[in-house]
């Protein structure tokens, strides 16, 4: 069975709400911020999967949707089989073509409507007749054994679980296997699901190997051939290296009174409650796909993400899309790598009212241009558009700069810092973001940061105001955390020891980066070279101020050396020289400490000061200006209020 359509006037904090959802989507994701409503809709569609006949039985903790306020319509596609069956039984009821397979499910309770819940056949006028036919279709799927409804909530830990050796006999006496039995237990919670499957993998693993163990006896008894083992747990096994290649199922620990379920991992052998976050994660939602022979009907995951990386997550829903056979996957998620696997057109995103937390607004991802530009961008889904401001800055995810724009800028929640690359590649994205958001109508409040570098005034002046972006008045964000007042505070407090002010402190640890200022500030002056050789730039990327004097212009020619044409050679021997004479000059200055390099500064003046890296040291600095200590540079203050005044 397929849900088609969702329709919800009224529930919990979703209201007026209606999306359709095309049949052929295998699987479905709902994305939006925390409280948006993604959850709360999941939990209504697993009520809903009772009320169709999908699953025998409906669990919550938050009780029955039924017994609040609510006023809602799903619409669900039946398997073809079973509209095959009604059609055939209604043949001469039916208008020409037959049913054609939709029901509708409708359930209200308000001071209006009253009580309201039936369920009817679409396309048949005749009510009677689609109260029937509905009936039937649910009863003939009720009765097929076979699990079609599974929901794993967002409640997924996974403690050591110990069974109790007065535990056996109850789990050897269940039939683990029965169609019957399973049906039983697919709409518990996780937490219930968890324990039934370690006691699902030991009453398995303790009767087949019984099994085995007496044919072969008999085998002997008769002289024929010992028979094969056959592995009940071959296809979990199998679906477990596909996505862990690195890790096999052993199975059942065969001795004492702790039975744990294990694998193996370079050949050692881990008991399942030894491996990594997402090896469990895996692990366990594969063993439930596995027990309940979850191929058809609704299979409803929140927040897929936990637990895994992104690499995994795009593999792991990959998997889901790839092994559903006729019905859908739903996920409730943040993340942009199920939304990938999933398409924009089976993703819709639940934005809330700020004033009200209410969501009245649900949409496909694929009629939001600049939703699905922003979520390309960020690595992350960009879901809360109407009160986020989205920042591209300079760097990629690896860098962190993410991390320190919300150190320096402050309020993850209304601000969105996103790594957008190289300079130009900022630039880009934010005109293309820009012009999706102008097309579409979209209320974006989108902007752009980049690196100062080695730009001139009037150059950083003349970019932002042409590209819309702001030129931080430092050589890079990580400067701002040299300021020396901060430095001075930290040497007052004893740290390091030293007795240098703060200005000599980052003259001295930028001396040890000379040569590689002198570098980029040369290849930063000749933009007619199309690339300069990498070659030209490691001759002098590694010398400190105090190296370099001495044999400059031995170094200048070798670095020179590496163009191919004589030209070259002169335009870039000259730039280095001019270069060499400019750190000289600007070294010695009060504002050095914004104009060196930043990143290689502030890690060799966080070990001068002793700290244990970088960011105790960053930390440390934010502290000072946080408590009022120092005062903040003028520099933050006026990236801040550019931040702070980003408008639609």
């Amino acid at each position: 069975m397929r849900i088609t359509r969702v329709e919800i006037a009224k529930w919990r904090n979703l209201e007026g709400v209606e999306f359709d959802v095309f049949p052929e989507a295998r699987v479905v994701c709902l994305v939006g911020e925390n409280g948006s409503g993604k959850s709360t809709g999941l939990e209504l569609l697993s009520f809903v999967a009772h009320n169709l006949g999908i699953s025998s039985g409906f669990e919550s903790s938050r009780g029955d949707p039924r017994s609040e306020p609510h006023d809602f319509r799903i619409t669900a596609l039946v398997p073809l089989n079973i509209q095959n069956a009604v059609n055939e039984q209604f043949s001469s009821s039916l208008p020409d073509g037959g049913w054609n397979g939709l029901l509708e499910y409708r359930a209200a309770k308000d001071d209006e409507v009253g009580v309201v819940e039936q369920t009817t056949a679409l396309g048949i006028d005749d009510v009677g007749i689609s109260t029937q036919v509905a009936q039937t279709a649910i009863t003939t799927f009720r009765a097929q054994l076979g699990t079609q409804h599974l929901y794993l909530d967002a409640d997924r830990a996974y403690p050591p679980m110990q069974i109790q050796p007065h535990q056996y006999n109850e789990i050897l006496s269940h039939d683990w296997t029965s169609e019957a039995f399973t049906k039983q237990f697919s709409f518990r919670p996780t937490r219930t699901l968890y324990e039934e499957w370690h006691k699902y993998f030991i009453a398995l693993e303790e009767r087949v190997s019984g099994a085995h163990v007496a044919a072969i006896r008999e085998s002997r008894a008769t002289n024929s051939a010992a028979p094969e083992f056959v592995d009940p747990f071959d296809d979990y096994s199998s679906a477990v290296q596909e996505l862990l290649p690195h890790l096999r199922f052993v199975g059942v620990e065969g001795s004492g009174t702790f039975r744990t379920i294990l694998f193996d991992s370079a050949g050692l052998k881990i008991p399942f409650s030894k491996l990594s976050g997402g090896e469990r994660e895996i692990a366990f939602l594969i063993g439930q796909i596995d027990r309940f022979g979850l191929r058809q009907g609704l299979l409803m995951i929140d927040e897929p993400e936990l637990h895994l990386n992104p690499d995994l997550l795009r593999t792991w829903v990959a998997y889901l899309r790839d092994s559903v056979q006729d019905g859908q996957v739903w996920l409730a998620t943040h993340s942009l790598e199920a939304v990938e696997v999933a398409g924009p057109e089976a993703s819709f995103v639940f934005e809330k009212d700020v004033a009200d937390r209410v969501t009245r607004r649900v949409t496909a991802l694929v009629g939001r241009p600049a939703v699905a530009a922003l979520s390309a961008a960020i690595g992350a889904p960009a879901f809360s558009i109407s009160k986020l401001r989205f920042v591209f800055v300079e760097g990629d995810r690896q860098s962190r700069e993410r991390e320190r724009f919300y150190d320096l800028c402050g309020d993850p929640n209304l601000n969105r810092f996103i790594e957008g690359g190289s300079c130009h590649e900022v630039l880009r994205r934010l005109a293309h973001v820009t012009e999706l958001a102008a097309e579409t109508g979209e209320q974006l409040r989108v902007g752009g940061v980049l690196d100062r570098d080695f730009r001139s005034v009037d150059e950083a002046t003349l970019l932002g105001a042409n590209e819309g972006a702001y030129v931080l008045e430092c050589h890079e964000i990580e400067n701002l955390f040299l300021h020396p007042p901060a430095i001075d505070a930290i040497t007052a407090r004893g740290g390091g020891g030293e007795t240098r002010s703060g200005v000599e402190i980052v003259r001295d640890a930028a001396d040890s980066f000379a040569g590689l200022w002198i570098a980029q500030c040369a290849d930063s002056k000749l933009p007619e070279l199309d690339m300069t050789p990498k070659g030209a730039l490691s001759e002098l990327s590694g010398l400190a101020r105090s190296a370099l004097q001495p044999i400059w212009v031995a170094k200048r020619d070798a670095s020179a050396s590496h163009f191919a044409s004589h030209d070259e050679q002169t335009l870039w021997a000259q730039a280095l020289d001019g270069a060499f004479t400019e750190f000289e000059e600007r070294r010695s200055a009060q504002e050095w400490w914004s104009e060196c390099l930043g990143k290689q500064t502030a890690k060799t003046v966080s070990q001068i000061l002793g700290f244990a890296n970088v960011s105790v040291f960053q930390a440390n600095v934010l502290q000072l200006w946080n408590n009022g200590d120092i005062a903040v540079p003028q520099s933050l203050q006026s990236l801040r209020t550019y931040v702070d005044g980003l408008t639609s």
